[in-house]
């Protein structure tokens, strides 16, 4: 779990580029709502935190089916990182292991998704838009199932995606990459007809602009970060995300650590980067002639090598021919 600190800052840089940012599992805190301009409201299978008035404030819902980072599995976290105001907030004991299900206990198939998506839909009054979060596993048969439940987006997580809370084992070796699922839900999509009937949103490793225009260029409509955005906001990659010991304040708890956190500072600097994203976005749309990122197609990419071609479907950069898979 991020710390107060980190979700504020986080909702403060995305409310400087104008962009949104994501509860994440346990609820919405108070700070992160007033400093986010955008905020989408994150259900968990757990349902931890969740309140329906902080539902009503949201601009967007995500319905968590599953992560890229471990996808068939729940999550843990450690009693270290349950402190009184965490227990409060998602309505759990303090000081115990929280344990998070692998799914919803009131979903046991796609027609009860269905239904799920409608009471969303009449809690918020039709208001905003309902997202579906999958990491990327069966990508071409998950997303007609979406597209039948009627969400307005989906949120396409592949297996780069990262997590403190998983079996390396998992986190190195289930599911499949993000750029092959975008591929796979488009196909999925138009073999019902119904390509422009859904938003596709990809995440899981994307890094910089260049991932990100590789990520429209095969048919996204838009890429979503994490592990990127707490890199630029003072990450120092020492692995200690479920101890409650982070160094930098960013997945602690511990007001000692989490005091170590430049709310402000980190704001700026994830800003500066969700900035010079976008540029580098905007310079390759103009190196391909285009003057819409959103033209980007697969003719102007090429594949390195044929596994790269044999995935995505896109022509080698010698022969112009695509590899058959």
């Amino acid at each position: 779990a991020l710390s107060k600190a980190t979700k504020t800052s986080m909702g403060k840089a995305s409310a400087m580029v104008g962009t949104s940012t994501n509860t994440g599992e346990g609820g919405m805190l108070p700070e992160e709502r007033a400093a986010a301009k955008h905020m989408i409201y994150q259900i968990t299978p757990g349902r931890f935190g969740f309140n329906i008035h902080d539902l009503r404030r949201a601009d967007a819902v995500e319905f968590y089916i599953s992560q890229g980072a471990k996808p068939g599995l729940g999550g843990q976290l450690m009693a270290a990182k349950v402190t009184d105001e965490l227990a409060h907030i998602r309505g759990i004991p303090k000081g115990i292991d929280l344990r998070s299900p692998s799914r919803h206990p009131d979903i046991l198939g796609a027609d009860d998704l269905v239904i799920k998506i409608e009471e969303l839909r009449e809690a918020t009054d039709g208001r905003i838009p309902i997202s579906s979060k999958i990491g990327a596993g069966h990508m071409r048969h998950d997303i007609k199932i979406a597209v039948k439940d009627k969400v307005d987006i989906v949120a396409i997580d592949g297996l780069q995606g990262g997590t403190g809370a998983a079996p390396e084992v998992v986190l190195e070796n289930i599911g499949i990459p993000s750029l092959a699922a975008i591929v796979q839900a488009i196909d999925g999509v138009e073999e019902m007809g119904r390509r422009d009937d859904i938003t596709l949103m990809l995440m899981g490793g994307i890094k910089d602009g260049v991932d990100s225009a590789k990520a429209l260029a095969l048919g996204a409509d838009a890429v979503a970060i994490g592990t990127a955005a707490i890199l630029a906001g003072t990450c120092i990659a020492c692995v200690q995300c479920h101890s409650n010991k982070c160094p930098t304040g960013i997945t602690t708890h511990k007001p000692e650590l989490e005091g170590r956190y430049d709310i402000e500072r980190n704001a700026r600097w994830i800003a500066t980067f969700l900035r010079n994203m976008a540029k580098e976005v905007t310079a390759i749309t103009l190196a391909c002639g285009k003057d819409d990122c959103h033209d980007l197609c697969r003719d102007d990419l090429r594949a390195l090598t044929p596994e790269a071609s044999a995935i995505t479907g896109v022509p080698m950069w010698d022969t112009g021919e695509v590899v058959s898979a």
